[in-house]
């Protein structure tokens, strides 16, 4: 039997969520894993949802000014019942995830349990991921809104350069993981639909 396909679809407004679903697929992709990961951007992932010849999916999405893009918000609710079908995650990316303190770990939850209220999909696994403040990135409206709210948060405001708040060993032991389970799920599902032999 070939070994497990995943799906790792993601939204990225600066490029740094495209890092963070590379590197979860980069982690699965280790031969002691086992699992064939496949990585693509949300728009080229078809919808509806066809999860023939997927074992799992991952969807992946920031967090801009509280929310995740409409989007990934508006997949992830129109393909809910396909995505239940299968062992399924979703990785929230934003600063507050990336926070030392607890308040904002809090805040980095709260935005996933949003999505999924606004969603109604509800994933097997979630994982609130730290980000990066791409000040060298931004429109400069949006940099003098993120130094601001960083200012008031105790974060950075240095804008001649990018923050990381990635725990990128966090990342590839949220990617084991989730592949774990869909290594354990697949001959079940398999049975389910029939196609097991004896």
């Amino acid at each position: 039997m070939s070994d497990p396909k995943i799906l790792i679809a993601y939204v990225t407004r600066d490029g740094h969520t495209r890092r963070v679903a590379r590197r979860l697929a980069a982690a699965m992709d280790d031969d002691r894993v086992g699992v064939e990961a496949v990585v693509s951007d949300l728009d080229r992932v078809p919808d509806p949802f066809e999860a023939e010849g997927f074992d799992g999916v991952i969807l992946a999405a920031p967090v801009r000014f509280g929310r995740h893009p409409r989007r990934m918000r508006r997949y992830a609710g129109d393909n809910r019942d396909t995505l239940e079908r299968l062992p399924s995650a979703f990785v929230s990316v934003s600063g507050a995830a990336g926070s030392a303190d607890p308040e904002g770990l809090d805040e980095a939850e709260g935005y996933v349990e949003r999505f999924i209220e606004r969603t109604g999909w509800t994933p097997d696994r979630t994982a609130c991921v730290g980000g990066e403040m791409a000040y060298t990135k931004y429109s400069p409206l949006v940099r003098l809104v993120v130094k601001a709210a960083s200012a008031r948060a105790g974060g950075p405001v240095d804008t001649s350069r990018d923050h990381e708040f990635t725990d990128w060993k966090a990342v590839d032991g949220f990617a084991r993981e989730f592949a774990s389970v869909v290594r354990e799920r697949r001959p079940d599902r398999r049975a389910g639909d029939g196609d097991a032999t004896a």
